[in-house]
């Protein structure tokens, strides 16, 4: 199992791999440069867990004057990886996504987003809604992990079977 966090938007670029652009404080990574870097690394997609929860999830694209979080939202299925960290409900409690790694090992990722570098799209007092539908994160999702008592993440563990259960 691989668990790595993808520090940028998750961008298309036209499904392409720009090999002479230069990727220093290029804070977006296209899907072909993410699928070029796990086959570099040898890491099978179906093992693989990306957490898009971080600092540069809603960096604003200057030239279009827009966040990229629902380019993630749209682009990161392509990655055929298990992504965490996008949460799209504030009523429930934190998702729990489960990888069976065999011979009855079952892990557990809590992944969650708390917004850095710009605020959600209208603060971060709840949910909200582009006219696509995409629903960008507040600082909420990290509130509900860290509110539930460890009583609750034991019974979670219980209930799911799981053997291990990280956090990003």
């Amino acid at each position: 199992l691989v668990i790595n966090n993808i520090e940028a938007p998750i961008t298309y670029n036209g499904g392409n791999l720009d090999l002479s652009s230069n990727q220093t404080f290029n804070f977006h990574e296209n899907v072909a440069y993410l699928k070029s870097s796990m086959a570099q690394l040898c890491i099978d997609p179906a093992k693989a867990v990306f957490t898009v929860a971080n600092n540069h999830a809603g960096d604003r694209e200057l030239s279009v004057g827009r966040t990229l979080w629902g380019d993630t939202v749209t682009y990161s299925p392509q990655l055929n990886a298990t992504i965490v960290g996008i949460d799209r409900n504030p009523a429930r409690a934190p998702e729990i996504t489960v990888k069976d790694l065999g011979n009855g090992v079952r892990v557990g990722i809590v992944g969650w987003t708390h917004l850095q570098n710009h605020n959600p799209a209208t603060g971060a007092v709840g949910p909200t809604t582009d006219e696509k539908g995409i629903v960008y994160p507040t600082w909420e999702a990290s509130r509900r992990v860290f509110d539930q008592p460890a009583s609750y993440w034991a019974a979670k563990k219980a209930e799911l079977g799981i053997s291990l259960l990280i956090g990003v």
